[in-house]
């Protein structure tokens, strides 16, 4: 019988390895190489302090940097002090480069237009997961704008109730969000960031006239067949809106088909 080889990854990093590398980023390193430490607990504090110091002064620089890049020949507008400090309280831990180009796009859309962004919307982004960050980009890729509002909302189902003295029956038709890779714990999970309402919500009535419909970049025209046919959908919060405002809309060709044909059992879709 041969003996099975082992192979090893030098590579890998290992947890005792990791967990030095993060105490070393942070100061917190002398207790695990040093057995009797030269210096006192408060120096140690205050070199920690500078050293918090310096990386949150390379956050926001790398931030600003990437915001005046953003920023094209558009007349700009001044920002409201009071803002501006929260808004540099709240980027200052922000280390990744994916979570400060989103600071950077938030403060390059302010100059422009201020108002675009609440502190309280701010603070949320703050204490979004880079995969939450994920989930949410997911949500506002799969979700639409009905009749020019600017409310984000993410089509679950279509219903047409019965009729009156029982003419026809109910009909439903509804989508899994779970199959274009958002499922029902991410959406609630969401809902708990206050980012969407977490709870399915029905559109009254569609009246007989062309509703505009808007899905990742496309633009429909819905027509009802019947009189009691509803929307059934998700609907983003106030500040789910404002931060939907930091992701471009790209259409998702499978979610797209599959809509369409849902719709096109109550409606008649004009493209």
């Amino acid at each position: 019988m041969s003996e099975t080889t082992i192979k090893t990854d030098s590579s890998v990093t290992s947890a005792k390895q990791r967990t030095l590398q993060l105490a070393k980023r942070h100061g917190l390193h002398t207790l695990i190489e040093e057995s009797s430490p030269q210096s006192s607990y408060i120096q140690r504090a205050m070199a920690r302090e500078r050293l918090e110091k310096a990386r949150t002064q390379k956050n926001l620089e790398q931030i600003m940097a990437r915001a005046e890049r953003i920023c094209g020949d558009e007349a700009g507008s001044r920002i409201d002090p009071d803002w501006f400090s929260a808004y540099l309280e709240l980027a200052k831990n922000s280390q990744t480069p994916a979570m400060q180009r989103l600071w950077a796009q938030i403060l390059s859309m302010e100059v422009v237009t201020p108002g675009h962004f609440s502190i309280k919307a701010l603070k949320i982004l703050t204490q979004m997961t880079q995969r939450e960050a994920k989930w949410f980009q997911r949500a506002v890729q799969l979700a639409s704008r009905l009749g020019g509002e600017q409310s984000h909302k993410l089509l679950i189902g279509a219903i047409r109730l019965p009729g009156r003295f029982g003419i026809h029956r109910q009909r439903i038709r509804r989508l899994s969000l779970g199959r274009y890779r958002l499922a029902y714990n991410q959406i609630m999970q969401l809902a708990e960031l206050g980012l969407i309402y977490d709870r399915e919500l029905e559109s009254s009535f569609a009246a007989q006239f062309d509703l505009s419909f808007e899905q990742g970049g496309k633009m429909w025209l819905l027509r009802p067949r019947y009189r009691q046919c509803k929307l059934l959908y998700y609907r983003m919060t106030p500040i789910g809106d404002e931060l939907a405002q930091l992701i471009e809309p790209t259409p998702i060709s499978h979610y797209q088909d599959d809509l369409a044909q849902m719709l096109q059992d109550f409606f008649d879709l004009q493209h």
